[in-house]
């Protein structure tokens, strides 16, 4: 598969108008539905960042980068579990290190970036209950912009069980908590906190379109950042939502 992404974040030092000097060509293989053992399934896949510059551009030289994926999947109580495993070099180390998704590529990185990420999630069925997890830890292992004098690291952890009364309503809690080093050493964490009410179109953990009622407790462990007039470290929300797929 091919993708086209422009990189906004890559300028022309020459041009007074500071416009996009660059996009990025990423090529993307996989060879998915190998059945390591009873109820798994391996994909491998390999992405290629192709950095494409104008001609004009007169500012450092970019260049590509390789990701690398492995997924291994295992169907577990009713549903499934996921083990991802990935590592990027150049721009993808600094989209791994970043939560960047595989979609966009860092061009502007620090010439030897490099980075990976491990991931583990899934859902899992007991009855009206049902439980999905995400945990997740990535780092750096090479600087990925300038001025870096740590490695950029992030633990998270999630947990949304959920009790499904009828095939219209759910309740849901998720608890969310992150942990981890910025670039320059300094430590970030926090926590989120929420409950829901929900309607939804089926009894499925996966129906939609679904309709929630939510409120939200989200606390940042190393105070407040940012330029808002509340200037507060944790704030309480409250909401409606609607997801739904096509």
């Amino acid at each position: 598969m091919w993708v086209r992404s422009d990189r906004a974040d890559v300028t022309d030092p020459g041009s007074a108008s500071r416009e996009p000097a660059l996009n990025v060509n990423i090529f993307d293989v996989r060879y998915a539905g190998l059945e390591l053992w009873s109820n798994s399934s391996l994909e491998l896949g390999i992405d290629y960042a192709m950095t494409n510059e104008s001609d004009a551009y007169t500012g450092k030289s970019l260049k590509d980068g390789v990701m690398l994926t492995a997924e291994l999947t295992q169907s577990i109580f009713n549903g499934f579990n996921k083990t991802v495993l990935q590592y990027g070099t150049e721009g993808y180390g600094k989209a791994i290190a970043y939560d960047g998704a595989g979609n966009w590529y860092g061009a502007e990185a620090e010439d030897g970036a490099a980075a990976y990420r491990i991931i583990n999630h899934g859902v899992m069925t007991f009855g009206q209950f049902d439980i999905s997890h995400q945990l997740l830890w990535q780092a750096s292992t090479d600087d990925v912009q300038a001025g870096q004098t740590a490695d950029i690291e992030t633990l998270s952890v999630v947990v949304r069980p959920q009790y499904r009364w009828n095939e219209l309503h759910t309740t849901i809690l998720e608890l969310g908590a992150f942990t981890g080093q910025n670039a320059d050493g300094s430590d970030k964490g926090g926590q989120k906190y929420t409950i829901a009410q929900a309607i939804s179109a089926g009894d499925s953990f996966w129906a939609r379109p679904e309709f929630r009622v939510y409120a939200s407790y989200v606390q940042n462990d190393e105070g407040f950042v940012g330029n808002s007039a509340n200037q507060s470290d944790s704030e309480l929300n409250f909401g409606v939502q609607v997801e739904a797929w096509w």
